[in-house]
């Protein structure tokens, strides 16, 4: 080995560096010409064959993911105008059932008052003809001045009240109170 550096410094340092670089250069060149011969033959190294696989499934995953993509998008699309169709209908049928409640509030408010109406002239009624059987008998019995009376509040609090302190009541009262035979009354 001594020898071998005695050698390479007896042909100098800068020839020794000049056959290095010479060398170094002379590789370069034959894989440049190692490439252009693969190359015009038409044949490919094992590195190339496998970047150009490389290549080639990233082009598809990139093609699969921008079908993935406008599916998506569209989708997205599609449910956002299936979603603004469903609230314009919540809003319609919001709107038709507050119509249908304001109608149904009126034909119930509308039957209440006539209900109201026709019970009262119904308590009046009884009232005139309970008036009338009990003047005409010239008497009235406590059961019967029971019922006048529960009637006539009844009447009272269905919003009746014409006739019934004006007339009627005062009219009963005036009556002499009979006790039939067998009554649970006592005098």
């Amino acid at each position: 080995m001594i020898s071998v550096l005695n050698e390479i410094n007896s042909q100098g340092i800068f020839t020794i560096i000049l056959c290095v670089v010479l060398v170094l250069l002379l590789i370069v060149e034959g894989t440049k010409l190692w490439k252009g011969t693969l190359e015009s033959l038409g044949l490919k190294t094992n590195k190339e064959l496998q970047e150009q696989s490389l290549n080639k499934r990233l082009d598809e995953l990139e093609h699969k993911i921008k079908i993935v993509e406008n599916s998506f998008m569209n989708n997205q699309e599609v449910y956002h105008n299936q979603s603004i169709e469903i609230r314009n209908h919540l809003q319609e049928n919001q709107e038709n059932l507050s119509n249908q409640i304001t109608e149904l509030s009126t034909v119930i408010n509308d039957f209440a008052t006539t209900s109201k109406e026709c019970t009262v002239a119904s308590f009046r009624s009884s009232l005139w003809r309970m008036h009338r059987d009990f003047v005409s008998q010239g008497y009235i019995t406590p059961d019967g001045l029971k019922t006048f009376l529960d009637m006539g509040n009844l009447y009272e609090r269905c919003g009746g009240d014409d006739i019934y302190h004006e007339k009627l009541l005062p009219e009963i009262k005036a009556l002499e109170v009979h006790y039939p035979e067998g009554s649970v009354y006592n005098e």
